[in-house]
């Protein structure tokens, strides 16, 4: 018993000091996506196999599938765990998933990379544990936001401003519903490289968290100019009219203000950050009725910014493994949280806490996809939505020579060969690091 003791008194104080092997990461490609039963499945490095049911494949593998709606349960995963798709993976390589020769291994080697590098950028407890969906942790997104620093408090009275201010992927309103002459059309995505998008979003200036309230801004004599200096980072109430739509599209439906993909009816929406604000007041009128006004602006904290490892050198922007992990890094900065609120009556209630950070990411990246949006409709091409440095629209199939001039002019090709250096943004040139 003594000499039990002994070994045990020599093992680790703390559970910090155990490291765990994570899990591996797995890819399915189910035959029938729709009722998901059977199909093929490969781990990075091994070879497809085919299986008839769920229980066929191994319990300490993360398994990706390409199932639409997804099972958190147990260690399958959705399409979207990843941020991007499985079968979007797959186009971004150029193969078809279904191809269990050269498709379906190499989203798994590429799935496999993703998961390689995330077990290096973030200081992980218990990877059985940090990568399982419960918790609400439905995305790696998810998981890695419950890794970083807290972003500071938010002053109550900002709360409801900033959740109406938020906006997503923006889904054009009957975008590619118009006929085309042309023949039969197709759906095209141009995007940013991922890495770079992620690094550029992430050295923006932010709002601190000392706000002034102007609570009626036309009364105090705040003028919008004021109200757009980005050394102070403004949220604004205001009236937002497009009026004299004029062109081969409508910039009202193209700003989509209040619509998102998650959306079935586009919302109503009173509460704008400046990063979108300053580019709103160039195609609508506004009229500006209060404000919150920070005091100033900073870049983010340095355990907010990319994890060196995806920075150490310029080579791995050509990584999609990479890119992969860097926008779910931002899009993990720009998650909101759930809490817990009493109410009058004895009642509790959950509502979305949303940082300024937050919000401010999410405006960063609207107003720089709006502009790839706009370039692409001046094109005469039908958008159905953006976001995440990309633009979805619909083209011919048999004229792609015009939407690869374009792509390689807004330095939308991946992995990015283009000029992205040059890309315009609002209010002149901006450079991109790199």
């Amino acid at each position: 018993m003594q000499m039990a003791l002994g070994k045990l008194s020599q093992l680790p104080s703390k559970p910090r000091q155990i490291t765990l092997r994570p899990p591996r990461f797995g890819v399915i490609a189910f035959q029938n996506p729709q009722a998901p039963t059977s199909g093929a499945a490969c781990v990075a490095g091994g070879r497809p196999q085919m299986f008839g049911g769920r229980t066929e494949l191994a319990s300490d593998v993360l398994w990706i599938s390409n199932a639409p709606k997804g099972d958190y349960a147990q260690n399958f995963r959705a399409p979207g765990f990843l941020r991007v798709s499985t079968p979007n993976i797959a186009g971004d390589l150029g193969v078809s998933l279904t191809d269990l020769v050269e498709g379906l291994p190499s989203v798994a080697q590429t799935v496999g990379r993703v998961r390689d590098i995330l077990v290096h950028a973030y200081p992980w407890y218990d990877l059985s544990l940090d990568w399982d969906s419960s918790g609400g942790r439905k995305t790696m997104s998810d998981c890695i936001a419950q890794l970083l620093p807290p972003l500071g408090e938010i002053p109550p009275a900002l709360e409801s401003p900033l959740r109406q201010a938020c906006q997503t992927y923006s889904s054009v309103p009957d975008g590619g519903l118009r006929p085309y002459d042309d023949g039969p059309r197709s759906i095209y995505t141009l995007r940013m490289n991922r890495l770079t998008y992620a690094n550029y979003l992430c050295q923006q200036m932010f709002p601190t968290n000392s706000w002034l309230a102007v609570a009626d801004a036309q009364h105090q004599g705040a003028t919008l100019d004021q109200l757009l200096d980005p050394d102070f980072p403004s949220l604004v109430e205001a009236s937002v009219e497009f009026s004299g739509d004029t062109g081969p599209y409508s910039v009202s439906q193209l700003a989509a203000v209040g619509s998102t993909s998650s959306a079935s009816k586009t919302t109503v929406r009173r509460w704008f950050s400046q990063p979108e604000l300053a580019w709103l007041v160039e195609h609508a009128n506004v009229h500006v009725l209060s404000a919150y006004v920070s005091q100033g602006a900073r870049p983010l904290d340095p355990m907010h910014r990319l994890p060196e490892i995806l920075m150490a050198d310029p080579v791995y922007a050509l990584s999609l493994s990479a890119g992969i992990v860097a926008e779910m890094h931002w899009d993990a900065l720009a998650k909101g949280s759930s809490v817990r609120r009493a109410y009058p009556g004895a009642t509790f209630k959950y509502v979305q806490q949303l940082t300024s950070t937050a919000v401010w990411l999410r405006a960063f990246d609207r107003a720089y996809s709006f502009q790839m949006a706009k370039a692409v409709a001046d094109r005469g091409y039908d958008v159905s939505g953006y976001g995440y440095g990309a633009v979805s629209f619909w083209g011919p199939k048999n004229d792609l020579q015009p939407i690869i001039d374009l792509s390689d002019e807004l330095g939308a090709t991946y992995p990015n060969l283009a000029a992205i250096r040059e890309r315009m943004l609002i209010g002149g040139s901006m450079e991109l690091v790199s």
